[in-house]
């Protein structure tokens, strides 16, 4: 509530808590100067099923996918919201002739339909590593330098983590919410990227923005076995798109209160024959090697310095 500017409308999905959150989320109904729905399950449908009930009900024109173990930061909506609306060229290259007529080279519109920020746990190119905060108010320090000092730099990319994902209503409207077929979680969002780009949407990261991301909280809470979990997923993913591998795999070590160091503890899977070939490894959690490579920052006006924010609902 203190970091996000008006306007903008609060959905939880109380998805089969048992700990007293419900007592929590009337509370905060009670008191938030937005609106608050809630909605509430039975028991825990799993990420995609309990986001899809969140999307229906939302009014906005921008969608934003947030887990319950993020914490954002100052102006982090409106900084999301500013890139996904930013009007964007680029000048590509004609194989026959780098100048189109004009002179100027040839142009091809970027409709940018998804955007998230950067992250202490979040595969790469999103996660930050070797972060010097122990604790939150020292975080949220963090994330100011951070902003300050790669202010205005995004970049595309192929895939964007589900943890904070800023998506148009119009990239809903055309490939629809997060498969659920996907069960608790894992993939849904690999799968989110693969058909927003496949509809002609790019993905972009505001390379200036900063969220704090716990990491794997209910899974760990539950008992879920997040390993199996992920390979039956991998399974689904490349069986529904016809792939026949799944590229490169990060694991990530959760964030602990007073705790700083690296972040990845393992990366393997692909790494034998490709070492060092970014043209087949870009560094993605759980993408297809046949990706592109490596990304590159891009520069624009800053995004925090942007008073775009979202319209009422």
């Amino acid at each position: 509530m203190r970091h996000t500017r008006r306007p903008w409308e609060l959905i939880v999905i109380d998805n089969g808590s048992t700990d007293g959150t419900g007592i929590y989320l009337a509370g905060v109904q009670d008191v938030a100067q937005v609106p608050v729905t809630v909605m509430s399950n039975a028991r825990n449908l799993g990420f995609p099923a309990a986001i899809n009930q969140g999307l229906k009900a939302a009014r906005g024109d921008y969608l934003v996918l947030l887990n319950n173990d993020a914490v954002v930061t100052d102006g982090w909506l409106n900084q999301l919201t500013s890139l996904a609306e930013m009007d964007s060229e680029l000048t590509t290259k004609n194989t026959k002739d780098t100048k189109g007529e004009n002179g100027r080279g040839d142009r091809q519109r970027m409709r940018i339909g998804m955007a998230g920020p950067m992250s202490n746990y979040a595969s790469p190119p999103q996660l930050v590593e070797n972060l010097p905060y122990a604790n939150l108010e020292e975080m949220h320090a963090f994330a100011r330098r951070w902003r300050e000092e790669h202010r205005g730099q995004w970049f595309t990319v192929g895939k964007l983590s589900g943890f904070c994902l800023l998506m148009k209503r119009a990239v809903y409207e055309a490939i629809g919410g997060l498969d659920e077929q996907f069960g608790l979680g894992l993939f849904d969002d690999d799968d989110l990227a693969e058909r927003a780009r496949r509809a002609g949407f790019e993905l972009a990261v505001a390379h200036d923005l900063f969220v704090h991301h716990y990491g794997s909280r209910t899974f760990q809470a539950n008992g879920i076995h997040t390993e199996r979990l992920l390979q039956e997923n991998s399974d689904k993913f490349a069986h529904k798109w016809g792939l026949p591998v799944v590229g490169q795999r990060v694991i990530l070590r959760p964030w602990a209160q007073g705790g700083k160091g690296p972040q990845i503890t393992q990366m393997h899977a692909d790494e034998g024959t490709n070492k060092g070939n970014t043209s087949k490894k870009n560094g993605h959690r759980n993408e297809p090697i046949s990706r592109p490579g490596p990304f590159y920052l891009r520069t624009s006006a800053s995004s925090a310095d942007n008073t775009i924010i979202p319209k009422s609902p």
